[in-house]
């Protein structure tokens, strides 16, 4: 998996261990909230193939604790992260 953070979304591109795309799974960025603001879900939305990108909420900056979590066909993959933001 590699992560990327363009600004107003993230990209995140899933492989398998071929380095194979992963297509038509079902995909979820969860930002952990704080005692200032609630956790967030926010659907992966497959761009491409094996290439997923969520909405970014505007103002999102520091350290913020995530979750990126993927399911296909009863397989699922879960992944925690730190997003730093300035």
């Amino acid at each position: 998996m590699c992560i990327r953070d363009r600004g107003d979304r993230l990209l995140v591109r899933l492989q398998d261990r071929d380095r194979q795309p992963v297509s038509r799974a079902g995909g979820q960025l969860t930002l952990f909230g704080s005692s200032r603001s609630p956790t967030v879900d926010l659907p992966l939305q497959e761009i491409g193939a094996g290439t997923y990108q969520a909405q970014l909420p505007a103002g999102l900056h520091g350290d913020q604790p995530a979750a990126i979590a993927f399911d296909r066909d009863g397989v699922r993959f879960n992944r925690r992260l730190l997003l730093s933001r300035p």
